[in-house]
């Protein structure tokens, strides 16, 4: 058995072309006496202030094999801590400009590796098993200037990177009678369109509105909190195999562009095959069929 402890500090230099200096763009054209002139133009504001992301990484490790090599587990806890992330922040239009990468805060992961491996030999055949496991708690720790949430680029102190902002869904409206009943919806409401819940107002109490600014919550995570795999390995005079298998889990995947096509068409789910009874159940490969 052999125990490991380790502690380091690196930074990140990986912080794009020159977003420190003010860039001038060729291939701005503009209109002069009615005629199209080539031109160059300022199109990115620069951050003279940027600095490398600093990463600080504490582990805690231990090495064990028994039976002379037959089993053994490797077992790593870590704390890493980032600051001075780097990231794009949300910016009004009416700036005008691109915007360079900031320095907007810090990020915390900690949790744990583990791996096992199992090796047996049966005379000319010789086998290798090895499944292993991770989990990742990441949470951003701090904002520049104090902020608690950037709802425009998505970053919540306490809550992890990549999380997914918006309204919670409570079904479908069935006629014209159960969108007279429910909380008003931020849009034109029409039977088949989905509902989104009240959740609170101005005064901490579901209002009767559903808006954006008090009625969007965290609803998911696109970061998975644990990974997972195996592998095999065989080799009998010769011949070999090697099977690998691996997996995430603990998170959601947001469905976009084209994949939300079968699913969404104007507010209605299924191209528009929404009746009072529910949705026909039509048998068209890749759609919601719902009852």
């Amino acid at each position: 058995m052999k125990i490991r402890g380790s502690w380091g500090k690196l930074g990140n230099q990986n912080i794009g072309t020159y977003p420190y200096q003010n860039i001038i763009s060729l291939g701005q054209n503009y209109s002069l006496g009615g005629t199209l002139v080539s031109g160059a133009a300022t199109t990115r504001l620069s951050n003279a202030a940027i600095t490398w992301e600093s990463t600080t990484t504490k582990d805690l490790g231990m090495d064990l094999d028994v039976l002379n090599g037959k089993f053994g587990l490797v077992v790593d806890l870590f704390d890493k801590n980032t600051t001075g992330v780097l990231y794009t922040v949300a910016t009004s239009s009416v700036l005008g400009l691109g915007t360079s990468p900031v320095n907007v805060g810090s990020v915390k992961n900690t949790g744990f590796e583990a791996a096992l491996t199992y090796r047996q030999s049966f005379g000319d055949l010789q086998i290798g098993l090895s499944p292993n496991f991770s989990y990742t708690k990441n949470r951003i720790t701090s904002l520049a200037n104090g902020l608690k949430e950037d709802i425009g680029s998505g970053l919540f102190v306490g809550q992890p990177i990549g999380i997914i902002y918006g309204y919670v869904a409570d079904g479908l409206f069935v006629d014209d009678k159960d969108i007279a009943s429910y909380a008003t919806q931020p849009y034109s409401a029409e039977p088949g369109m989905e509902r989104y819940k009240d959740i609170s107002g101005p005064d901490g109490v579901p209002d009767g509105k559903v808006d954006a600014t008090y009625d969007r919550t965290i609803i998911g995570n696109t970061v998975p909190k644990y990974t997972y795999g195996l592998t095999f390995n065989a080799n009998y005079k010769g011949f070999d195999l090697y099977v690998l298998a691996q997996g995430l889990g603990g998170y959601e995947k947001q469905i976009g562009s084209y994949a939300a096509f079968a699913f969404y068409n104007g507010g209605r789910f299924n191209n528009g095959r929404w009746t009072t009874a529910g949705l026909r159940r039509i048998p068209i490969p890749g759609r919601l069929i719902l009852n």
